[in-house]
């Protein structure tokens, strides 16, 4: 057995020589040895989250607090990693347990709401998320978040609320400034006021934008590189793993992935399903190799982890989905970069199932524009940046709907699933080779983890609602669709 202070260095160095799948499993190996770490284990726990191993993050961090450093800081940690590596009743016993502990932390009341939230508590997730706010006015992501949840009325205590954190806030930077101005955009959507709903949403769109840059120049740098590392005839001659267990749903944000995840969700055969970081951390070795010899991934990876290098990044995927979900049956992954690992997926699981969700392009911008989404989805505080990226999506679909067999990926536009559900609900569970159930028109009525940005709305029946949405804002929009996208802006997808 290796000195564990050793296999923690060993992992560190590997971090940081962007060795990742190195990292990886010599904290693997450290948990499963389990050593006397003691107050070290935070800093394993730490690592591990950020190469987005969060079943080790969780471990390790558990073992951590064990030890008897059970300050808040910690405790917050773990609860997160809990949640995030999908054990979500630990997670909200452990935030429920601070919340008692820690009267007044503002981190634990939000956290406590984000945690209740994924859980279907709403009315616990709005009383904490607005209890959060009232306590700091800097804590404004939950004004957005609210409003989302909820509907407002006239004469709602919670628009006053904001008005005035809105004022509280002038001073601040732009990213405390910008969720009072969408969530005050939410409130006026609500009432019908859509004129000053898109001038708050704008209002913070261009606050977050300013502050948060996109670089479309560096964007289709790696995007092209990921398709060159990605050749037709890698893919085609590559040996991956048999397991049939994963379905990715694919496409670009407020597309209709969450929607199908949570269809698929309700079927007895799926275990679960979520945004799941398993093909990054599965496709280190696959990541380096394109990044050391990226004319030739398949050799490169090869050189590193033998001829059966694509079976062994499957198996990794494989296991990483026995880890959360047990040994059988299928889960949904609707991460938002599965788009740029598709090639990696391809080669390692021939047997997974894909859908592609495409939905028109007018309705998907204005969808986009309108959330406030995590400072990673840089794109998404601009349309021409939104457009950019989804103009890339496309492209990589259009590029692996070419080399995948032609039993693989299922392309599913939005519109057509929300208008007949009862002809693209049968054809999606077909593709997924699930035999059809009556409860999956009752998704909504799932109690099935929802973790993404669509997580309020997908607790409603399927409808057509959402077609069409942006013409509420067609004067406002038009002009900006006519320079981002052409003159034939409304038949796009």
């Amino acid at each position: 057995m290796a000195d564990s202070s050793e296999l923690l260095i060993r992992a560190r160095d590997a971090a940081k020589q962007k060795r990742n799948g190195l990292a990886v499993m010599l904290l693997r190996q450290l948990a499963q040895e389990n050593p006397p770490l003691g107050q070290r284990w935070g800093a394993a726990a730490q690592l591990a989250a950020s190469l987005q191993d969060m079943w080790t993050a969780a471990e390790a961090q558990k073992r951590m607090v064990e030890t008897g450093r059970r300050d808040t800081a910690s405790r917050l940690s773990l609860a997160r990693f809990l949640h995030e590596s999908g054990q979500f009743e630990p997670a909200r016993a452990e935030i429920e347990a601070l919340y008692e502990d820690d009267p007044g932390n503002v981190r634990v009341v939000y956290a406590s709401a984000y945690i209740n939230a994924r859980l279907q508590n709403d009315e616990l997730a709005i009383e904490r998320y607005r209890e959060a706010a009232l306590m700091d006015p800097r804590q404004s992501v939950a004004w957005a978040v609210m409003m989302r949840m909820k509907k407002a009325t006239e004469g709602d205590p919670d628009i006053d609320h904001m008005r005035r954190a809105e004022a509280q806030l002038t001073e601040e930077k732009a990213p405390l400034r910008a969720p009072v101005k969408y969530g005050l955009g939410y409130a006026m959507e609500h009432l019908g006021d859509y004129d000053s709903a898109f001038s708050l949403i704008s209002e913070g769109s261009h606050l977050m934008h300013e502050h948060h840059q996109y670089n479309r120049t560096r964007m289709a740098s790696v995007l092209q590189g990921l398709k060159n590392a990605c050749p037709p005839e890698m893919i085609a001659n590559a040996e991956g793993h048999d397991t049939d267990r994963p379905i990715f749903v694919v496409g670009a944000p407020r597309a209709g992935t969450t929607l199908v995840e949570t269809i698929l969700n309700a079927h007895s055969g799926v275990v679960g399903g979520a945004e799941l970081p398993f093909m990054t951390v599965a496709s280190y070795p696959a990541q380096n190799a394109a990044s050391e010899s990226p004319g030739n991934t398949d050799a490169a990876l090869k050189r590193m982890l033998g001829p059966d290098a694509w079976k062994k990044i499957g198996a990794t995927y494989a296991t990483l989905g026995a880890e959360r979900f047990g040994p059988t049956g299928k889960f949904v992954d609707s991460t938002t970069t599965t788009p740029w690992q598709m090639g990696f997926i391809l080669s390692a699981m021939p047997n997974a199932r894909i859908i592609w969700m495409t939905r028109n392009r007018a309705d998907a911008l204005w969808a986009i524009y309108k959330v406030l989404f995590a400072v990673s989805q840089t794109f998404s505080y601009d349309f021409a940046n939104i457009q950019d990226r989804l103009n890339w999506i496309a492209n990589l679909r259009d590029h692996f709907a070419e080399i995948a067999p032609q039993s693989q990926i299922l392309r599913v536009n939005y519109e057509d699933l929300a208008r007949n559900p009862d002809e693209w609900i049968p054809k999606i569970l077909s593709h997924c080779n699930l035999e059809y159930e009556d409860s999956v028109r009752d998704f909504h009525k799932s109690d099935r983890i929802v973790s993404t940005a669509s997580f309020a709305q997908v607790r409603q029946p399927i409808s057509t609602k959402s077609i069409g949405s942006w013409r509420r804002y067609e004067q406002h929009l038009a002009p900006i669709y006519r320079e981002v996208i052409g003159p034939d802006y409304e038949s796009e997808s």
